[in-house]
């Protein structure tokens, strides 16, 4: 028995009885209320209704959730949005200049200042769209269309990024056998994905929505992996098409699934 069956026994005059409607009166002290008081209901006919007690469990879980936040996720959330936004650009931007500072590429006298600053823009402004849209506030509205948008620019930078034509063809570093290209490409797979895990988790953090941020995993997912890319980048110097697209795109693949894993309520 369940409130419907309740307040319906109640309009047609009867007293709810038996085990099943004296275990739900027990738990259901709107429902006891009404039993309680059945000349009420049977005045207002039909458009009596029990409040909904899936609202009162709904808002208990709510109440016990935020009890439950502590530690420095919560802190972070607790900011501004704008000071949220500059403290995940930050961590973005850190990791990818730590590589340039302690392990950049070594080919970096003969790249064209031009197309340097081509790629890195290329990385760069979907990185940061894709931030504004991830760390969005949970009161504004983001449509699915502008997230979808964002991703998608997102993946054509850093495919434009391979796609475009060698950066350069005059440095020793820059050539590898055959053979190799296979392990390198691997390799940088390894390096950018582990370069994007200090973005994920700064952006897991200070995301609103907590542990599950839904429609928002995609590009939650880019702006870190487009860190992780922008760090590849500056710390490879091959610059082979068939690299740049098994070992530099690529990077964006763990940060699809894991998106897609986390849509499906799996991560």
């Amino acid at each position: 028995m369940d409130c419907a069956d309740v307040r319906a026994a109640l309009v047609r005059g009867e007293v709810p009885s038996g085990p099943a409607a004296a275990a739900h009166l027990s738990t259901c002290p709107a429902c006891m209320t009404l039993v309680e008081s059945p000349g009420l209901v049977r005045a207002l006919g039909e458009d009596a209704r029990p409040p909904d007690p899936g609202v009162d469990a709904l808002l208990a879980r709510t109440l016990a959730a935020v009890a439950d936040e502590h530690g420095a996720a919560t802190k972070m959330r607790e900011l501004a949005t704008p000071w949220r936004f500059l403290l995940a650009l930050a961590v973005a931007v850190a990791v990818p200049l730590l590589v340039l500072l302690v392990t950049p590429r070594p080919d970096l006298a003969v790249v064209p200042r031009g197309r340097f600053a081509l790629d890195m823009f290329l990385y760069a402004l979907p990185a940061v769209a894709a931030l504004v849209v991830a760390l969005w506030p949970m009161q504004g509205t983001v449509s699915m269309h502008t997230r979808g948008l964002v991703a998608l620019c997102g993946v054509l930078a850093a495919a434009c990024v391979a796609a475009l034509p060698p950066i350069h063809a005059s440095h020793p570093a820059s050539l590898v056998a055959s053979a190799e290209h296979g392990r390198r490409a691997i390799a940088c797979l390894v390096f950018g994905t582990l370069s994007a895990i200090p973005a994920f988790v700064v952006m897991r953090m200070l995301a609103r929505e907590g542990a599950r941020v839904g429609t928002k995993a995609f590009v939650l997912g880019l702006a870190a992996a487009l860190s992780g890319s922008a760090a590849v980048f500056l710390h490879c110097p091959i610059n082979h098409p068939a690299h740049l697209w098994a070992g530099h795109v690529t990077v964006l693949l763990p940060a699809a699934i894991w998106a897609l894993a986390h849509g499906r309520g799996r991560l």
